[in-house]
């Protein structure tokens, strides 16, 4: 009877066993949160940047199918005659169309489609990139229009109706569409888009875009990152291109310049802008903003 008493009492647990238990299970999953949380994001932003290199090649092959790179719609919209600056994009393309046509008093196809759906695309959006890699026509004659009028345009992501020139392939959950355009994130439920910048559009006599080397000693935005062909950046994990509290002057430019004429300068310090990936800094702008990064455009 005393055996089976003891027995009995030695069966559970004591009050500072389970602590000393709960103490290590909580050490032990704090180590694992550690090691588990840095791994979650470096996959993430390993996808994002995978996928970047995907879009950096298939603008790569829309330049070898056409002989140019996509012009960034800044400067098409900038110009003095949006219809004309966009046409000659268009002709080089498809030298037969027909989208200059006057078809209702003075006004020609693609100046309707530029009133209806060009002057609509958000260039501070990414939507540009997602027009000239999925929305073009293989309609020869009318690769904007397809040869129909305001209401019927075709959008820049609808691929059951339309044959389209498609470049690349967005994946549906990651676009963002609006109306007639639409805009390419990094990643399903954000605002955080690929936003593509072409070299000729550094400088379009109103605003600047893109980054610039910081130490540049010569004449002012002339040290652009990727002079001769194009930038691919998106905001990274935080979501964020610039610190939401201290933000630039305008937000809208992305310069970085140290030399005469200082403009909206974003800092190694702010870790916003630092944590932003693009295509010309081996993944995040942090080494760039630091001045760490070997920028071939200095030397």
């Amino acid at each position: 009877m005393t055996n089976q008493r003891r027995f009995r009492s030695r069966s559970g647990f004591t009050l500072t066993e389970l602590m000393v238990a709960i103490t290590v299970i909580a050490i032990l999953a704090g180590m694992l949160m550690a090691a588990v949380i840095p791994a979650m994001s470096s996959a993430r932003r390993t996808a994002i940047l995978m996928e970047m290199k995907q879009i950096e090649q298939s603008i790569e092959n829309f330049k070898i199918h056409h002989g140019f790179y996509p012009p960034s719609w800044v400067r098409i919209s900038n110009s003095a005659n949006p219809g004309t600056a966009l046409l000659k994009y268009i002709n080089r393309l498809a030298p037969n169309n027909r989208e200059g046509e006057v078809v209702s008093g003075s006004n020609r196809r693609i100046d309707l489609w530029w009133q209806n759906v060009g002057q609509n695309i958000d260039h501070a959006t990414g939507q540009d990139l997602v027009f000239w890699l999925s929305g073009l026509l293989k309609n020869k004659q009318y690769p904007l229009t397809n040869g129909v009028g305001p209401g019927s345009y075709p959008t820049a992501y609808d691929d059951s109706n339309f044959e389209r020139d498609v470049f690349y392939e967005f994946k549906g959950e990651q676009l963002v569409k609006n109306g007639l355009v639409a805009s390419y994130v990094q990643q399903a439920n954000t605002e955080a888009p690929f936003l593509y910048i072409d070299a000729g559009s550094y400088n379009n006599g109103t605003s600047f875009d893109g980054y610039y080397v910081q130490n540049n000693i010569g004449t002012p935005f002339k040290s652009y990152e990727n002079p001769k062909s194009f930038q691919l950046i998106t905001w990274g994990l935080d979501k964020l291109p610039i610190d939401p509290d201290n933000p630039p002057a305008n937000p809208t430019q992305w310069g970085v310049q140290t030399a005469s004429g200082l403009v909206n300068p974003v800092l190694a310090s702010d870790k916003y802008a630092s944590d932003n990936l693009c295509n010309f800094c081996d993944g995040m702008l942090d080494r760039y903003l630091s001045g760490t990064f070997d920028s071939p455009a200095v030397k």
